[in-house]
């Protein structure tokens, strides 16, 4: 329930308040602070719930050799939409275990496209599952930088970055 509420507001405002995610979770402010104590947790758990998401729509995938596009640009439009989350957690604001593990997941989560892709030839066969974790970066550098319209940044770089792999 905490975690939706601030699911939600944090991706309209990543400087939203826990007395208002309490509100919108149709709790008080103080129960949000016994199970975040701070930001940091919060923003961790909010990170591994949208990781959870992108992991069960993937699960529910006939993976193929477009999978790894199709995953790449659903999350690039994710990250227009927690720009301001995505922000903080770069800079720091998320324990490094949690942040680690994150990482760890991402990478696996696209493992199995990316070796379809490689495979059907749509990416070169040099890009590593790690590389996916850059390509990201590249994303969330050009919807910072770009804030007018942070989807079509989004969706722009991505075609950019995609030019790029194919063979």
């Amino acid at each position: 329930m905490i975690i939706a509420a601030a699911d939600e507001l944090l991706a309209a405002n990543a400087d939203a308040s826990f007395a208002e995610i309490g509100i919108r979770a149709g709790l008080n402010q103080a129960t949000v602070y016994r199970h975040f104590p701070d930001r940091s947790k919060l923003f961790g758990a909010v990170l591994e719930a949208t990781l959870e998401r992108f992991e069960a729509m993937t699960d529910s995938w006939d993976l193929g050799p477009d999978s790894f596009e199709e995953l790449l640009r659903q999350m690039a439009v994710q990250q227009a939409a927690y720009r301001g989350l995505m922000s903080r957690i770069r800079a720091g604001q998320i324990d490094q275990g949690r942040r680690n593990d994150v990482r760890a997941r991402t990478i696996a989560l696209y493992s199995q496209p990316l070796a379809l892709a490689k495979e059907a030839g749509r990416v070169q066969a040099s890009l590593e599952p790690k590389d996916v974790l850059l390509l990201l970066h590249m994303v969330e550098g050009v919807v910072a930088a770009r804030t007018e319209d942070p989807g079509v940044a989004a969706t722009e770089a991505l075609d950019l970055i995609m030019a790029g792999l194919r063979p």
